[in-house]
């Protein structure tokens, strides 16, 4: 069984979860509050359904093409559930 995983990388998820790219791409660092990402971030880190959420880098952006990073949350992650990395031929890392 895989690991539930939202996606933000899909543009439908992101319309379910009422985000946008311009939430995605928001600067957080200096901000006086959490952002709304952020915010988002923490109820999945709290809950028990999901164990992973895939959003688009930001370093693969900078560089000109689309790519993913993953947050996976151990506790979510209980047997029988397993993750498995695959690259890009399907070849798994």
């Amino acid at each position: 069984m895989s690991v539930p995983v939202i996606d933000l990388g899909d543009f439908d998820v992101l319309a379910a979860l009422q985000l946008t790219e311009a939430d995605l791409q928001a600067p957080w660092e200096f901000e006086p509050a959490p952002t709304k990402l952020q915010r988002f971030g923490d109820a999945v880190a709290r809950q028990q359904r999901f164990g992973a959420v895939r959003f688009p880098s930001d370093a693969a952006r900078a560089r000109g093409f689309r790519g993913f990073n993953f947050v996976l949350f151990p506790s979510a992650i209980v047997a029988p559930m397993s993750v498995v990395i695959r690259d890009d031929p399907g070849v798994e890392i």
